[in-house]
């Protein structure tokens, strides 16, 4: 099967597969600006991370590894495809609407 291989620095994070379904694994980053903080600076608050996940079929949505995992500056991810029958155990993501009924 299509697998996407996900690697971290040259560490794999984690190996992605579902059979029928779909897969992502993306970089996400987020600035936040608080203005109320009872002072004229807002409180900057900055995250990148990394997620991996898909879904089994149409609507069962799965991850790969303990949810997002943070970034910093100067890290390199990796995406690969390959092909492996045998990829990581997947866990399933709680609490998303069922998409396949349109109800969400």
């Amino acid at each position: 099967m299509l697998c996407l291989e996900v690697e971290v620095n040259g560490k794999r994070h984690s190996l992605a597969g579902v059979g029928e379904g779909s897969l992502s694994a993306f970089v996400t980053y987020v600035q936040l600006r608080d203005h109320a903080t009872g002072t004229e600076f807002p409180r900057v608050t900055e995250s990148t991370f990394l997620s991996v996940s898909g879904f089994l079929g149409h609507q069962t949505a799965v991850h790969w590894g303990d949810g997002p995992s943070r970034l910093a500056v100067g890290d390199t991810v990796t995406i690969r495809l390959v092909d492996n029958d045998q990829p990581d155990q997947h866990t399933v993501t709680p609490n998303l609407p069922d998409v396949a009924s349109g109800s969400g």
